[in-house]
C-alpha cells in the first residue's frame, strides 16, 4: 500500500525538484523493479516523507571510512538539488537544517551517563531503540548502524541519526511465496573478520534461482521450516542445509561442500553472534544447448532473475515444437533421428561391433532402412527397419543426400540443465541443415558467477549465508523451472500414501481430495512445477510401490506376502493358501475369516470367473446374497492360471478344508450328506468347473441319506447344480440373424421353460426340422452332456422342488459384484496389486457388516424382498417396453423398406415401358424419314398441339413463346400473322423482329446493340387491303392487357415504362430506339419483320372459295434454287400469295381454310 501523506506531505513533495525525486527512486528501487511496476510511479502517492527525509540524511553525512564500518560526514552537497523556481526558492538543505516532517518521537535521553558511553539508534518491530554501546565489547558492532563521529566536512556534527534496520527488500526473487528483506542504515556489514558485504539481505527459504548481484552481496537464507527436515534414505541421515539449498536451485554449481576444510566464523545479521561454519565455494556450471540455436538467443548478461531471456527462448521452442511434423521433409527427419540412435548390433567374426551407418535400401519396390556394413558374407545380425508409414521414401531419399528443399532448421530453442549435461548428447528436435538431416549436438555455454556458501557446522541452525565475490553477471539465459526438489517429492510421496499406493495411478494421485489437503488446496503443478511432468509423478508412484514390495508385483512378490502372512494368526490372514498342483499351475485362496462363516447362513452360493482385474492369472470369486443382511457378499477369492478339469477339483477340494479350517464347519450340501446346509450352486455353462465341482463333492455323497448310488460324478450334479438361465440364452441370440422367423426364435428362447420330457422331445423335432446347422450344432451339445437340460429345465430336474427355487435362475448377484469389484480396484492390475486391493475391500466390507450386527441397521434398507421384487417387476416392464418400441420401430422400418422395393420395381417396369416407346418411336422416323410437312411436324422437336402456346426457355432464360404472344404457326384463324400498322421512322426508330421463326416476341432481359435495317424501297402511295381474320386478330393483340400493362406504367400518363421495349403510338405498340431490348442477339437466329409503310384501310369481304387466294399481289424474287429441305415441296407452295418485303411464301390450306405463315424462303 502506498503510505499515506498528509497535505504538509503533500506541499512538501511537491516543491521537491524531479531530479531529487528520480535519485531518491532510484536509491530505493531496483531498476528490474521500476521497470516492472512503472505504473507507480506515474504520481508521486509513493514517496515516504519520513524514508525520503532519511535518504538526505543518508546521502549528506555518510561516507565509509577504510574499515568500512562506520560512517562520517561528506560534505554538503552541491547546489542546487531541487526546482529553481520563483516562489518558494527551495535550496538543499544541510543536515541540521533539514525540515522533516515532525513526527512523535521518544523524550529526549538526558545524557547523564559517563562521556565514554556510545549510544546506537535501531529500528526493531517499527520502532526506535536507542541502544547503549560498551566501547570495550562492541568493536565489531559498528556495522549494526552506530555512527562513529557523525560530522560533516566542515566540522558540523549531526543532530539526527540514521534510521537503521530491516525493511522490504526490493529484490524481484520471481517467487511470490518468498518474504526478503534487506537491511538498510548501513553501506558495509562485515560477515567474517576477512569479507565485507554492501548489500545484506535476508529470505525466509532456498530459491529456485538467485541474482547475481552488482555489488558484494551476503544473503540469509533461512531452512529451518521442518518440511526441509528431510530425510536421507541411504544414510538415515536429515539432509544438510547446504544440500537443500543446492537441490532447490535450478540452476547447477559445482565445488566442494567444504567439510574436510578449516571453519570460518561468520555472523548471521546486525545481532548475531560469530557461529563456526564450514565454506563451500562453487562456480556456476552454465548451461548445454543445441549447435544450432540461434547465437542471439545465448547473447545474455543477467543479473537479476530477468525472465525475459528464458521467455524467448521458451517461444522459440514451442514454434519449433509446433512446426514439428508438419512437413514431408520434418517427417523424414525425425524418422532418420530415430534410427541413427541405434548402434547396429552385428559383430564380426573378430567380434567387433559393426560401424555401419543407416542407409536406405530396397528389396523390390519395397523401401526400408538397412545397415551400410551389410555384405554378402557378412549378412546376419546387422539392423533393418522398415519405414514408417508416414515417411515418403522419395523425400526420406533427398534428406538423406542433402537435396532437401526444407529451409526451416533454425528453429530450435533446446536448452539442457547441466544437471542432465551430456546424458543428451543429441538434440530431440529434428534438423535440415543444407539440404540434409541433421541431429544438433549437445554443446556446453560456460558462465563466470562464483559463490560461496557459509553453513554452521552445528547442523541444528538451519540457515546458510550465500556470499557472491565476482561481480560478473551470468552469460545464459536462465533454465526452465522444472526440477523436482526433494521437498516436493516428499510432499508427492506423502499424497500417494494418503491416496493408497496399492493400484494408484498418477490421475487418483493428483485429483485425490488427501492431496488437495496436504498442498494447500493447489495442485501438484501449483504446488511445484517440477511436479508438471507426468513421468516424474508416475516415477515417483512407481517407486512408493517398490519400497512397499520389493519383491516386485508378480508371482514372487506375492509369494513373499504369503510367507510373511503365515507368521499371522488365522483370523489375521488373508492369503491363505499358495498351492502348486501336479500340473504345474498355481492356486491361490484368499479371504477375510469373518466372511467365510456366511456360507453357513445361506442356501447357495455363485462362482463365477473374472477377466478384468488381472490378466496373467484368473480370479475366480464366490459370492452369496445374505437376506439377513439384506446385501451381496464376496466371501472369497481364489486366483489361478489352469481351467482344466483337473485344477477345479483341487480348487474345491482345498476349498473344502479351507471352510473347515476357518469356521469349524464343512462345506456340504443337503441332499448328498446329512446335516448339510446347502441347495446347490449356481453358476455359468462352463464345462470343466462343473465337473471339477462333482468330482470334488462325490466323497461327501451318502447313499443311504440321499438315494443316489453312484461312482460317476456328473451322475450328482443335477442334484446340486443349476445352471444360469441368462448365459444359457445367450448363444441363442446369434440365430436370429441367420433368418430363422420371429416365432422359432422365441421358441428357440423359451426352451429352458419346457413342462414336460415329451415338451423336450417335441422341441428336439422343431429343432430338426428347421434344418438350421447351426441350431442343430447348439441343441445337439445340450444333448450330449446328459445333465445340462436336467440343470437347466425344473421338468427334468430331480432336485427337491423347494430347493430348485432357492437357487436364482441367473448368476445376477456374481456379475454385480464383478462389476463392484473393479470400480473400486481398477482394472489390468498386476498380481500383487489386484490381491493388496481385494484385501482392503474385503475388510472393509467386514468393518461395515460388524457395524450391522451390533447396532442392528443395515446398509440398505430398501433391499427386502418386497423391495427386490418391486424393482424387477419395473425392470420387466421397462424391457417390455423397451422391446415393444424396438418391434413398433422394426415393423415401420420393415413397412418403409417394402414400399421402397415396390418404388423400385414400378421405377423399373416405368423405365423399361419408356425404353419400348422411344425404340417404336425410332423406328417409326425410320420409316418416315420424308421431309413433307406433316411429317416432319410430327417428328419436330418443338410443341405440337394445345402446349404450343406454352412458354420455353433459351440458354439465357428469355421466354420464347409466352401466353401472351402470338404464335404464328398454330391452325386458330385468331392467330393469323399480325402486322403492326404503325408509321415507324427508319431514322429515329429501330425495326422489330420477328422471334423464334413462327413467334412475334420482345425480350425485355437483352441487352444488344444492332444496325438499323434499311427498309425496302416501297410505294408510299401504295394501298392494300386486308382479310377481317387478320384484323380480328390484329384487334385482340392490342386489347392485351397484359401487353398494355408491360408497356404503359406509372397510370395513364401515355409515358413508356423504364426499360419497357415498347411505345404506344396510334393504338400500337412499338419498339423504342433507346430500348436495351429492340434487338435480339445473333445467336437468336430470329428475321427481321416486315413493316408497311402507313397505309388507309378498305375492308373487302372474304372470299368464298374454298381455297384462300392472296390478299394482294406484289412484285418480288422467286428463289431460282428450291430448297425442299428448308422450305417444303415447290408443288404444295402458292407462288402468288407473297408477302411483301420478305419473299415469303404461305402454303395453300384449302381444308382448313386458314393461311398459316409455316415456311420461310429468303429471296437473297
Amino acid at each position: 500500500m502506498p503510505p499515506v501523506q498528509t497535505n504538509t506531505d503533500k506541499r512538501f513533495i511537491k516543491a521537491l525538484s524531479s531530479e531529487a525525486i528520480q535519485e531518491f527512486r532510484d536509491y530505493k528501487f531496483t531498476a528490474s523493479y521500476i521497470k516492472k511496476n512503472a505504473h507507480l510511479f506515474l504520481t508521486n502517492d509513493w514517496i515516504d516523507v519520513q524514508e525520503f527525509n532519511n535518504f538526505l540524511l543518508d546521502v549528506a553525512i555518510q561516507e565509509p571510512d577504510s574499515d568500512g564500518l562506520t560512517m562520517v560526514a561528506s560534505s554538503p552537497p552541491p547546489e542546487p538539488l531541487v526546482k529553481a523556481e520563483p516562489v518558494p526558492e527551495i535550496i538543499r538543505p544541510t543536515a541540521s537544517e533539514l525540515v522533516v516532517k515532525p513526527e512523535p518521537h521518544d523524550p529526549v535521553i538526558k545524557d547523564e551517563l559517563d562521556g565514554n558511553v556510545r549510544l546506537c539508534t535501531i529500528v526493531e518491530d517499527r520502532h526506535k531503540v536507542h541502544m547503549i554501546m560498551d566501547s570495550d565489547d562492541e568493536s565489531e558492532t559498528e556495522a549494526d548502524g552506530s555512527k562513529k563521529g557523525m560530522k560533516y566536512e566542515d566540522g558540523r556534527e549531526s543532530k539526527e541519526e540514521p534510521v537503521v534496520g530491516w525493511v522490504k527488500s526490493d529484490t524481484d526473487w520471481d517467487d511470490p511465496t518468498i518474504r526478503a528483506e534487506m537491511y538498510v542504515g548501513v553501506s558495509k556489514f562485515k560477515i567474517t573478520r576477512e569479507w565485507t558485504a554492501q548489500r545484506l539481505e535476508r529470505i525466509n527459504k532456498p530459491a529456485s534461482f538467485y541474482p547475481a548481484f552488482k555489488v558484494p552481496t551476503a544473503v540469509i537464507i533461512d531452512v529451518s521450516d521442518p518440511k526441509y527436515n528431510i530425510i536421507d534414505p541411504k544414510t538415515g541421515l536429515q539432509y544438510t542445509v547446504d544440500h537443500i539449498i543446492k537441490d532447490h536451485d535450478n540452476e547447477s554449481f559445482k565445488g566442494p561442500t567444504g567439510t574436510g576444510q578449516p571453519s570460518v566464523n561468520a555472523r548471521f545479521g546486525p545481532d548475531s553472534d560469530w557461529i563456526s561454519c564450514r565454506r563451500s565455494r562453487v562456480s556456476c556450471k552454465g548451461l548445454f544447448h543445441c549447435e544450432f540455436i540461434d547465437p542471439d538467443l545465448l547473447a545474455v548478461k543477467r543479473w537479476g532473475l530477468e525472465t525475459e531471456s528464458r521467455d524467448r527462448v521458451l517461444a522459440v521452442r514451442k514454434k519449433a515444437k509446433s512446426e514439428e511434423g508438419t512437413t514431408p521433409e520434418s517427417i523424414a527427419a525425425a524418422f532418420l533421428n530415430v534410427i541413427r540412435r541405434r548402434s547396429c548390433p552385428a559383430r564380426d567374426k573378430s567380434g567387433n561391433n559393426c560401424t555401419g551407418v543407416p542407409v536406405l535400401k530396397s528389396s523390390g519396390s519395397r523401401k526400408f532402412m538397412g545397415c551400410s556394413e551389410w555384405r554378402p558374407d557378412w549378412k546376419k545380425g546387422h539392423q533393418t527397419q522398415s519405414l514408417w508409414n508416414q515417411v515418403d521414401p522419395k523425400v526420406l531419399k533427398k534428406v538423406l543426400d542433402g537435396e532437401s528443399s526444407d529451409s526451416k532448421d533454425q528453429n530450435c530453442g533446446v536448452l539442457v540443465s547441466p544437471r542432465v549435461g551430456n546424458k543428451l548428447s543429441k538434440c530431440p528436435h529434428p534438423h535440415i541443415v543444407n539440404g540434409a538431416a541433421k541431429a544438433g549436438a549437445i554443446v556446453h555455454c560456460k558462465c563466470n558467477v562464483e559463490r560461496t556458501m557459509l553453513i554452521p557446522t552445528d547442523e541444528t541452525k538451519r540457515m546458510a549465508i550465500l556470499y557472491h565475490h565476482k561481480h560478473v553477471p551470468h552469460s545464459h539465459p536462465m533454465v526452465p523451472k522444472d526440477k523436482l526438489t526433494k521437498t516436493a517429492k516428499a510432499t508427492y510421496k506423502e499424497c500417494i500414501r494418503a491416496t493408497g499406493s496399492i493400484g494408484a495411478t498418477r490421475q487418483e494421485v493428483d485429483f485425490a481430495p488427501t492431496t488437495s489437503k496436504i498442498m494447500e488446496g493447489q495442485l501438484p503443478s501449483e504446488f511445484d512445477s517440477g511436479l508438471h511432468d507426468h513421468r516424474k509423478k508416475r516415477d515417483l508412484i512407481h517407486a512408493e510401490k517398490l519400497a512397499s514390495y520389493p519383491h516386485g508385483f508378480h508371482i514372487t512378490g506375492l509369494f513373499n506376502l504369503f510367507s510373511i502372512e503365515r507368521l499371522k494368526s488365522k483370523e489375521e490372514q488373508y492369503i491363505h493358501r499358495f498351492i502348486s498342483t501336479p500340473g504345474g499351475g498355481t492356486i491361490i485362496v484368499t479371504t477375510v475369516p469373518y466372511l467365510l462363516n456366511f456360507l453357513h447362513d445361506v442356501k447357495c452360493f455363485e462362482g463365477d470367473g473374472a477377466f478384468k482385474r488381472l490378466h496373467e492369472m484368473t480370479e475366480w470369486e464366490m459370492s452369496l446374497f445374505h437376506r439377513g443382511l439384506q446385501q451381496a457378499v464376496t466371501v472369497l477369492r481364489i486366483y489361478l492360471d489352469r481351467a482344466d478339469t483337473g485344477h477345479y477339483k483341487i480348487m474345491y477340494d482345498v476349498l473344502q478344508e479351507l471352510v473347515f479350517s476357518l469356521t469349524g464347519k464343512p462345506l456340504r450340501f443337503k441332499r448328498l450328506t446329512p446335516g448339510g446346509t446347502l441347495s446347490g450352486v449356481n453358476a455359468d455353462m462352463e464345462i470343466a468347473h462343473a465337473m471339477g465341482m462333482a468330482q470334488s463333492f462325490l466323497p461327501t455323497n451318502i447313499p443311504e441319506h440321499s438315494g443316489i448310488d453312484t461312482q460317476n460324478a456328473a451322475d450328482i450334479l443335477p442334484y446340486i447344480f443349476r445352471l444360469c438361465h441368462v448365459h444359457a440364452r445367450r448363444a441363442i441370440l446369434p440365430f436370429r440373424s441367420i433368418g430363422i422367423s420371429s416365432d422359432d426364435y422365441h421358441t428357440l428362447l423359451n426352451f429352458v421353460h419346457l413342462e414336460s420330457r415329451q415338451a423336450v422331445d417335441g422341441f428336439t423335432s422343431h429343432v430338426k426340422k428347421m434344418n438350421q446347422k447351426a441350431i442343430s450344432a447348439w441343441w445337439d451339445h445340450k444333448l450330449s452332456f446328459p445333465w445340462i437340460l436336467p440343470c437347466l429345465i425344473k421338468a427334468l430336474s430331480p432336485m427337491y422342488a423347494e430347493d430348485w427355487d432357492a437357487i436364482l435362475p441367473n448368476t445376477n448377484t456374481g456379475e454385480s459384484q464383478h462389476h463392484w469389484t473393479n470400480n473400486l480396484t481398477g482394472i489390468n492390475l498386476t498380481l500383487v496389486v489386484a490381491v493388496e486391493s481385494a484385501r482392503k475391500v474385503d475388510n472393509d466390507v467386514a468393518r461395515l457388516i460388524k457395524v450391522t450386527e451390533t447396532s442392528g441397521v443395515v446398509q440398505n434398507s430398501s433391499n427386502n424382498l418386497v423391495d427386490r421384487v418391486s424393482r424387477n417387476i419395473r425392470r420387466q416392464d421397462l424391457a417390455r417396453e423397451k422391446a415393444h418400441k424396438s418391434q413398433k420401430a422394426a415393423s415401420e422400418a420393415s413397412d418403409l423398406q417394402d414400399k421402397i422395393s415396390t418404388e423400385k420395381e414400378s421405377r423399373k417396369e416405368s423405365l423399361a415401358r419408356e425404353k419400348a416407346l422411344k425404340e417404336q418411336l425410332q423406328e417409326l422416323k425410320a420409316s418416315h424419314s420424308s421431309s413433307s410437312g406433316g411429317v416432319n411436324k410430327l417428328f419436330s422437336n418443338k410443341p405440337q398441339g394445345p402446349k404450343a402456346k406454352s412458354a420455353e426457355s433459351s440458354s439465357s432464360g428469355r421466354a420464347k413463346n409466352p401466353d401472351n404472344q402470338l404464335n404464328c404457326a398454330s391452325d386458330d384463324p385468331n392467330t393469323l400473322p399480325q402486322l403492326l400498322l404503325v408509321p415507324v421512322s427508319p431514322a429515329t426508330e429501330p425495326r422489330p423482329v420477328l422471334g423464334d421463326r413462327d413467334t412475334l416476341s420482345v425480350n425485355s432481359g437483352t441487352d444488344t446493340s444492332m444496325p438499323h435495317m434499311p427498309l425496302p424501297d416501297l410505294n408510299p402511295d401504295q394501298s392494300f387491303e386486308y382479310d377481317p381474320a387478320f384484323l380480328q386478330g390484329l384487334n385482340e393483340f392490342l386489347a392485351d392487357e397484359a401487353l398494355k400493362a408491360l408497356s404503359e406504367p406509372l397510370g395513364s400518363s401515355g409515358l413508356p415504362a423504364p426499360n419497357s421495349p415498347f411505345g404506344w403510338q396510334l393504338g400500337g405498340p412499338v419498339v423504342l430506339e433507346d430500348s436495351a431490348n429492340a434487338y435480339y442477339p445473333s445467336s437468336d437466329a430470329m428475321d427481321e419483320l416486315p413493316l408497311l409503310p402507313p397505309l388507309t384501310l378498305s375492308l373487302s369481304p372474304l372470299p368464298s372459295s374454298p381455297l384462300i387466294e392472296s390478299v394482294a399481289q406484289v412484285d418480288t424474287d422467286i428463289p431460282e434454287q428450291w430448297d425442299e429441305r428448308v422450305m417444303g415441296r415447290r408443288e404444295d407452295m402458292d407462288l402468288s400469295n407473297i408477302i411483301p418485303g420478305c419473299g415469303i411464301v404461305t402454303r395453300k390450306r384449302a381444308a382448313e381454310n386458314v393461311v398459316s405463315l409455316s415456311k420461310r424462303a429468303r429471296c437473297d
